[in-house]
């Protein structure tokens, strides 16, 4: 990926996907939390829808199907509410809740990786509800999800 393209997607998703393999590792490797990792797997139901919708503006199929990208966007936009967002917002609730259960470093685990977590997952629902028109005029505050720029 950065051998072919490097700029602040590159580097948001690189960030990603190391805090992913450390936060998920935390829960794997001390054989706890295994729930909790469960639920965070459930985020990758969006990602489906994610990775539909940018298939389907790479390989032109929105002129074809117009109507089926138009429900493809409304799926993408409610299931990363409901499976970014919301499973997200459920985690860091959990973690504060059962802060006198958890080891310290448990707790700075879970804590900082729900904030890091929910960070990006919010800056990736404003630049797709932004590039899909959901924002109005509001749309031009957000940097659109253009590798280009």
């Amino acid at each position: 990926m950065s051998k072919h393209e490097w700029n602040k997607y590159t580097l948001e998703l690189a960030v990603h996907h190391i805090a992913t393999f450390f936060f998920l590792g935390a829960a794997i490797w001390s054989g706890k939390f295994l729930i909790y990792a469960l639920w965070a797997l459930l985020m990758e139901v969006n990602s489906v829808f994610l990775h539909l919708r940018t298939i389907f503006n790479i390989s032109g199929a929105l002129k074809i199907y117009p109507i089926l990208y138009k429900w493809l966007l409304h799926i993408n936009i409610f299931t990363a509410l409901i499976f970014r967002l919301g499973v997200q917002g459920f985690q860091i609730h959990w973690a504060f809740k059962n802060l006198n259960n958890m080891h310290f470093i448990y707790c700075i685990i879970a804590l900082c990786g729900g904030s890091l977590f929910i960070i990006i997952n919010c800056m990736l629902i404003l630049r797709i509800a932004s590039t899909d028109g959901y924002l109005g005029k509001f749309s031009k505050y957000i940097a659109k999800n253009n590798r280009d720029n």
